[in-house]
């Protein structure tokens, strides 16, 4: 299991610099876009909400969707020498949490700087749902590179259409009736949800027109999100471990 661990690192660091310039690029990005009014109305503050969750699905997306893919080759070959599925698949996830912390980590930091505007933050329950968020998107990016594993190009062409998806159907950017059956299995909706509650939208400066039930900041509303958030990721994991141990025992390549 380590010498596989220590495969997948030396595979992606190159990969992993630029990804992380591309997150610091984003953290001066909201650096200038967030000001001290931000978090004094709702309408100012639900666009930062939204736009973390959609770079922490971007990220995630973009760190795994072709970690199958790039070296399936080097897969097969440790299959035959009589590697387990499960070690490829754990080995890979491993890496992605690891990376997915480190990134996380560079995306909090501008409200870090701007708690003292933000009554009542909490910089770890923050830097969590960011975290849950891109791993699992991370999960799903895996189970893309599997699927479209002699593909690469189709596999990265795969994450616009997930993250529309995940943008259409959170529930927060339209809130008909027959998207709320959608809503129930998008990454989206409850990582906004956890976002918008580290970020206090349930404070009475806030809009009356809020859904402050959606963003209750409380331990409880919280861990029932992130269960949600670790369901996804734990599904999308064994589902990546199912199809690959069906591609190579049941001659599917």
């Amino acid at each position: 299991m380590l010498i596989l661990i220590r495969r997948e690192f030396q595979i992606y660091l190159n990969n992993i610099l630029v990804i992380s310039l591309c997150g610091f690029l984003c953290v001066i990005f909201m650096l200038f876009a967030i000001n001290h009014e931000t978090f004094n109305q709702y309408r100012n503050a639900f666009p930062v909400a939204f736009a973390l969750t959609c770079a922490a699905m971007l990220f995630g997306l973009m760190l795994s969707i072709n970690m199958v893919c790039k070296d399936y080759e080097i897969i097969k070959r440790e299959l035959r020498m009589g590697v387990s599925v499960s070690n490829i698949i754990i080995s890979k996830t491993l890496v992605i949490i690891i990376l997915c912390a480190i990134i996380s980590a560079i995306l909090v930091l501008p409200f870090e700087r701007d708690a003292f505007r933000i009554s009542g933050l909490n910089i770890w329950f923050l830097y969590t749902a960011v975290f849950l968020t891109m791993v699992t998107s991370s999960e799903i990016g895996l189970l893309m590179s599997v699927f479209f594993r002699k593909k690469p190009q189709r596999a990265t062409n795969s994450i616009p259409i997930i993250m529309l998806f995940q943008i259409l159907f959170s529930g927060f950017i339209f809130e008909q009736a027959d998207v709320e059956s959608f809503r129930k299995f998008t990454v989206s909706s409850y990582s906004i949800r956890t976002i918008g509650s580290a970020l206090r939208f349930d404070s009475e400066r806030f809009f009356a027109d809020v859904h402050r039930g959606e963003f209750e900041n409380t331990v409880s509303h919280a861990i029932a999100n992130f269960k949600w958030l670790i369901l996804f990721f734990i599904l999308a994991m064994l589902i990546c471990i199912l199809f690959l141990w069906l591609i190579d025992n049941r001659g599917w390549d």
